[in-house]
């Protein structure tokens, strides 16, 4: 009888030994597959931040050129205007210094 609990009690630590060998590799193969999956959430947390940084950073200039644009557009509208007015007035003067100048050497001056 003693030799059967003995023979019990070796195949009982044996199969005590060999589960927790097997835990270990479970548990081994758990860790790995955690940080493979860590790893993949950085990674796909970095890109998600990159997307939505580049997008917000899109519509922003976006809005910035369309806003540099039309202040370009109003600016060349001012500066066309100004140009006129300056064509006009350097008529203006030109026909001034024209009658001027015609009426110093009329024959009758």
């Amino acid at each position: 009888m003693m030799a059967s609990a003995e023979v019990q009690l070796r195949n009982a630590e044996s199969s005590i030994l060999f589960m927790q060998q097997d835990h270990a590799k479970t548990l081994q193969g758990l860790h790995t597959e955690i940080q493979k999956l860590q790893k993949k959430c950085s990674e796909l947390t970095f890109e998600l931040a990159m997307k939505l940084t580049t997008t917000v950073d899109e519509e922003y200039y976006m809005k910035k050129i369309k806003s540099l644009e039309a202040n370009l557009t109003e600016r060349s509208t001012k500066t066309a205007e100004f140009e006129k007015e300056i064509e006009k007035k350097d008529r203006s003067e030109e026909r001034r210094v024209g009658k001027e100048c015609r009426s110093r050497w009329s024959p009758y001056h």
